[in-house]
């Protein structure tokens, strides 16, 4: 059965699909058609959660190969996986095929790769300059990289350890604005200072080729979230939820 467009667009959109396009302009705009493709194609939203997972760890594993070349198709892949990870959920709404693993998965996906890309960044780097500051980078990167998503992970945790239900976290951060000058503000300089702006840091030094400029762009950025998970640790352990991006 062949599944137009149009109703793949109008059966898989979010709940809070508005937010959603504010905080992933890119990705959410482009994942549909990814969808429509992957629904015709027959494709589980299991099977595309896997697909992302394999997309993402190809881009991370290509930095190896030392070359700005490999960095831009690196990038690309990084920004491919991110579309297909909004897809797997736009097929799951579509199809009605929902499953705890395939949340799961998607969680444990993202613990997975951010450090591995963090990792591999400066190991490419020790490679080019055979500079041991970038494997010390490397090391610490890994484990606030998965801090940064653990943070938030754990009071998930202690959530249902204590009975309490995740959906009260969500109301207390979707009852923050998500609309003005302020958001949008706020909102831009935490896009900049996310991963995807380390990435695209990482691409102009490297097109410079420049070392000292290459640990300066990992120690800002180490230096940024180490203070995101204090914020957020701070925010969860007194209030219950946090203001910043997720």
């Amino acid at each position: 059965m062949w599944h137009s467009l149009q109703d793949v667009v109008d059966n898989s959109r979010r709940a809070n699909d508005t937010e959603n396009r504010r905080l992933h302009p890119l990705a959410s705009r482009l994942s549909i058609y990814f969808s429509w493709i992957f629904i015709n194609l027959g494709l589980t939203p299991n099977q595309v959660t896997g697909l992302f997972f394999l997309v993402g760890l190809l881009g991370a594993i290509i930095l190896l190969r030392i070359s700005f070349l490999s960095v831009i198709l690196s990038y690309i892949l990084f920004r491919l996986h991110i579309i297909i990870d909004v897809s797997d959920g736009e097929v799951a709404r579509y199809t009605k095929k929902f499953s705890i693993n395939g949340s799961y998965w998607d969680s444990m996906i993202h613990a997975v790769l951010y450090p591995t890309y963090f990792v591999i960044m400066c190991i490419s780097q020790y490679f080019i300059y055979g500079d041991e500051v970038f494997l010390y980078l490397s090391s610490f990167g890994g484990i606030i990289t998965s801090l940064l998503l653990s943070v938030k992970n754990n009071y998930y945790r202690a959530m249902l350890f204590n009975d309490r239900k995740i959906s009260e976290f969500k109301v207390k951060t979707d009852a923050l604005p998500k609309v003005g000058l302020k958001f949008f503000i706020l909102s831009s300089i935490l896009e900049l200072m996310s991963f995807e702006g380390l990435f695209v840091g990482f691409i102009i030094v490297n097109y410079l080729n420049n070392p000292l400029l290459t640990k300066i762009l990992f120690f800002l950025y180490l230096i940024f979230f180490s203070l995101v998970i204090i914020v957020k640790f701070y925010q969860l352990s007194i209030k219950g939820f946090y203001r910043t991006r997720s």
